[in-house]
């Protein structure tokens, strides 16, 4: 019996400390994990319930059941009473406030010790109104054009109308070579507007195409002179878009010989943009010119554009010219249209950078979250196979960071991966890659990196972070170490699952040996080898 007991007293710590490590990631998931029985009691709670309930754990424990939690009508249209397979939900639910949330909801039968259900709850609320914006978005701009569309039709069919009349006025008018001879002049001025008007709009349908297949606001910008100049030939002209760090506006393209108006400027020294409206002024009225507008010498005309999106300033058209006559009624209309296009045009590729960012980053500490870090991990390992090159892993964990979060609360903690975060960012390559693996877990991609490279990248970086100094409310926090698990490709594996397991074993390895230290994987040796042991 005492041989059988020191068997299995390893076995029972092994058990203790997996069992402690599943409770450790449990705990620090960005999701709210539950598990219920076959009645739909609680059999277990995540303690972050309350990010998305408002309940504490006692208190969600209190209501008894996943009923009383998420609605009556949940549990009757719940699609899992005879399945095992996993099924994503989205549900909307209120809060211990009464504040309504949509979540995203993961349900897969288990068979588990006092559950027989697990549902995993992400609170999707922003993501859902980014997505509706988008999408009224998307609505508003075919809207513009559709509208504009009409006008153009309109107004082609009121010019041929016009061209119509105008013949039969001719025929009329026949015996008088003078009246035939104004009218013919006459004519040739319509239809040379006619001609002018027909190349401005499909000069601004174009430029609608080429603004509606942008990728980017970068691709818009390096575009828009090309494409805006011609609609205004003969004057000059910018566009200028408002840094809202800053306040500023700057100007993302320009044309033109004689712009006559400063490239970067505050909203305050433009009377367009104070007064929400077009604004134009001729050479007679010069001290009446915007501040940003040069006064020595003067444009014989200038006008500004504001461009508005929700009843905020997002830019400004700007257009000159050094001869009298050139910006016409007809030209200010055009330049409000042509506004209005631009307006939509990069409101909508700004809100579709802002949808992309958030979907392929964590939004505590900025780096790359998970899923994005997979899809890398996997292009890298296809590159470096195909180039028979290598690629660095690096797993690294905060030392004590539970322990850290009790003594000093979790926005102390939210404010430390904040700042390693930062520090990573700043003490990698362009090329290599920082993601958040989960809770407390960073994870570096380093592609053409040995093995040697990858430890001794991961040991500089363990000595740096060591002279952080992390403030919080004015108080200068615990010094912070990590310990970190080497790995790479294809010694440690050919695939991106291969080399993360085997990063993590490493890192395993070191926190067993004391933490603050680097462990490199050793697939070869069938063992892991630390190098970096003591502390400093």
């Amino acid at each position: 019996m005492m041989s059988i007991q020191e068997k299995f007293c390893p076995v029972e710590a092994k058990l203790r400390e997996s069992e402690k490590l599943h409770r450790l990631i449990l705990n620090n998931l960005s999701d709210t994990v539950l598990i219920t029985d076959e009645t739909g009691a609680f059999t277990y709670i995540c303690p972050n319930i309350k990010c998305i309930f408002g309940y504490s754990s006692q208190e969600a424990q209190e209501l008894g059941n996943i009923t009383n939690l998420l609605g009556n009508d949940f549990f009757e249209i719940d699609k899992f009473n005879n399945s095992r397979e996993i099924c994503n939900l989205e549900w909307t639910i209120r809060d211990k406030a009464g504040r309504s949330h949509t979540i995203l909801i993961n349900v897969k039968r288990v068979e588990i010790q006092g559950g027989t259900r697990l549902y995993s709850c992400r609170d999707i609320t922003d993501r859902k109104i980014v997505q509706e914006a988008l999408r009224q978005s998307h609505e508003e701009l075919g809207k513009r054009v559709q509208e504009r569309t009409v006008q153009l039709c309109e107004s082609n069919a009121l010019l041929r109308e016009e061209l119509i009349e105008r013949r039969r006025a001719e025929a009329a008018l026949r015996r008088s070579e003078d009246e035939l001879q104004q009218a013919n002049e006459k004519l040739i001025r319509w239809v040379d507007e006619l001609e002018q008007r027909n190349q401005e709009m499909a000069r601004l349908g174009k430029m609608s195409d080429f603004l509606q297949t942008c990728v980017t606001v970068e691709d818009a910008y390096s575009a828009l002179a090309t494409l805006v100049q011609p609609i205004f030939l003969g004057s000059s002209g910018g566009v200028f878009v408002l840094d809202t760090t800053q306040n500023q506006l700057e100007a993302v393209a320009t044309w033109g010989l004689d712009l006559k108006s400063k490239i970067e400027f505050s909203l305050k020294e433009c009377w367009a943009l104070r007064r929400r409206r077009s604004r134009f002024v001729q050479h007679t009225h010069s001290k009446l010119q915007c501040q940003h507008i040069q006064a020595d010498p003067a444009p014989n005309e200038s006008l500004c554009v504001p461009m508005m999106t929700e009843g905020k300033v997002l830019g400004l058209l700007y257009l000159s010219s050094p001869e009298p006559g050139r910006l016409t009624n007809t030209k200010q209309k055009l330049a409000a249209t042509v506004a209005e296009h631009l307006t939509l045009a990069i409101s909508n590729l700004k809100l579709r950078e802002t949808l992309k960012h958030e979907s392929i980053h964590d939004p505590l500490t900025g780096l790359f979250n998970r899923r994005y870090m997979e899809e890398s991990l996997k292009r890298e390992i296809f590159r470096a196979h195909r180039q028979e090159q290598s690629v660095g892993v690096i797993m690294i964990d905060i030392d004590h960071f539970k322990q850290f979060n009790d003594t000093f609360g979790h926005d102390a903690g939210d404010k430390v991966l904040r700042e390693l975060a930062s520090f990573l960012q700043i003490n990698i390559r362009n090329s290599d890659i920082a993601c958040r693996y989960g809770g407390e877990e960073l994870l570096l991609i380093l592609p053409d990196a040995s093995l040697a490279d990858t430890q001794h990248r991961a040991e500089q970086l363990r000595q740096g972070v060591k002279q952080l100094q992390v403030e919080y409310h004015h108080q200068l926090l615990n010094r912070i170490t990590i310990s970190l698990g080497v790995a790479c490709f294809p010694e440690e594996g050919l695939t991106g699952e291969a080399i993360i397991q085997a990063a993590d074993m490493a890192l395993y390895h070191a926190k067993k040996l004391g933490r603050d230290r680097v462990a490199v994987a050793s697939t070869s040796a069938l063992e892991l080898e630390v190098h970096s042991c003591s502390s400093d």
